[in-house]
């Protein structure tokens, strides 16, 4: 009975771009977060905007045809965030990333998916949330 109800409850609900993954089984696929320092400052040299988003492709896919993205955040270059972005997504062995998927597709798991919108389990909320878990 549990069995079954847990197979119930990871069915994709009609129309749900997160639990459908535009093509993507978000549980197999990999996650990959993208941290870019951008916009130059006045010096035309300085980063002043860092841009952080992630999205899940399944594994060994080079196009991102069927790429499921999370928001995007744009945060002033150098700030706590940006630096914990570029924490997750330098990890040399990739444990923090895998950490931060993993809270994301937990949320797509939980999520009613009663948006029309923004999808809410991949929001820019939710994504800071991702990293700051995977730094713990």
């Amino acid at each position: 009975m549990r069995a079954e109800r847990r197979q119930l409850e990871r069915k994709p609900l009609p129309g749900c771009p997160a639990q459908q993954g535009k093509g993507t089984d978000i549980e197999t696929a990999d996650f990959i977060l993208v941290v870019h320092d951008c916009v130059n400052g006045p010096d035309g040299h300085t980063p002043t905007i860092t841009e952080v988003f992630g999205y899940f492709r399944l594994p060994g896919e080079v196009h991102d045809d069927d790429t499921l993205q999370t928001a995007i955040v744009d945060v002033p270059a150098g700030s706590p965030i940006a630096r914990m972005a570029h924490q997750v997504s330098t990890d040399p062995d990739g444990i923090l990333t895998r950490k931060a998927g993993t809270m994301l597709r937990s949320n797509v798991a939980r999520c009613p998916c009663t948006a029309t919108d923004e999808c809410p389990a991949l929001n820019e909320i939710r994504l800071l949330q991702a990293i700051e878990h995977a730094i713990g």
